[in-house]
């Protein structure tokens, strides 16, 4: 069976759901099928079994983009499993469809099984066989936070925050290569930390506060007494860490901490 135009629904919506997974499970056309055949290539399927311990946890997307007919799961396979007892999230391109190319869905589908590995401390495993991203989808692709790009952001950084904060470190630094010649791509998360929740400084946590009240001279005549508290709690605020992976401050604050002290304002007003 291969990818074609999906037919209106026939038979029970069980049935019609086999059927489905049926066409992603099979991939693109037969003939892609041969030219993998012809270059001694294996389906993408066929890997993913070769190096993967029996039985997979489950499958993320099979049926994304099946309502298109010829772009069965997008063109990428991202399964959950095992390899040696060891657990691991998997994405591989499927050749036979669009070359392996990339759409909207693909990069969505990516991206989840990047955060899962993150979130879950597996392994990643990427069996990459591309022509790159699909010109014709560009558009609706550069926007969002699973968009187009986003995935090379993403690295192992699961285990960034280490718990108690000081100024000496901020943030765990094992995760990223501090090495310039070692360095991945630019704006990698290994690269890139401002792109890692966690490794930034607190957002502003400050409690401010107003108070008044107004008293009755007599008919007409009142007097209003006002307080305003700004930083009530009279708390510092810890300023950015240094986040250049290549220096030798990395992770730590040195600079002093910037707070606004407590401000209190009191007014008073005669009305009448």
């Amino acid at each position: 069976m291969n990818a074609e135009a999906d037919p209106k629904p026939t038979g029970s919506p069980d049935d019609d759901l086999r059927r489905r997974l049926d066409v992603a499970r099979a991939g693109g056309d037969p003939r892609y099928h041969a030219k993998l055949r012809e270059q001694g290539k294996l389906f993408v399927r066929d890997r993913i079994e070769r190096i993967m311990d029996p039985g997979w946890s489950f499958e993320d997307g099979l049926l994304a983009r099946h309502v298109d007919g010829n772009l069965p799961a997008d063109g990428v396979v991202t399964v959950v499993g095992q390899i040696g007892g060891r657990p691991v999230c998997v994405i591989a391109n499927d050749m036979t469809v669009k070359a392996g190319t990339w759409g909207l869905r693909t990069f969505q589908k990516m991206t989840a099984m990047q955060e899962l590995a993150g979130r879950t401390k597996s392994a990643l495993v990427y069996l990459v066989d591309s022509a790159g991203a699909r010109i014709d989808e560009q558009r609706s692709s550069y926007a969002g936070r699973k968009a187009w790009g986003n995935i090379f952001y993403n690295g192992d950084v699961s285990g960034i925050n280490t718990g108690t904060r000081t100024f000496d470190q901020w943030f765990n630094t094992s995760g990223f290569e501090r090495t310039p010649s070692k360095q991945p791509a630019a704006f990698q998360a290994r690269v890139f930390p401002q792109r890692v929740d966690g490794v930034r400084a607190d957002g502003l946590n400050r409690l401010d506060a107003n108070i008044q009240r107004t008293f009755k001279i007599k008919e007409g005549i009142s007097f209003q007494l006002k307080m305003d508290a700004l930083n009530a709690a009279n708390r510092s605020q810890m300023d950015v860490p240094n986040l250049d992976p290549t220096s030798t401050n990395f992770g730590k604050i040195t600079s002093n901490t910037s707070s606004t002290m407590r401000y209190l304002l009191i007014q008073g007003r005669v009305r009448f």
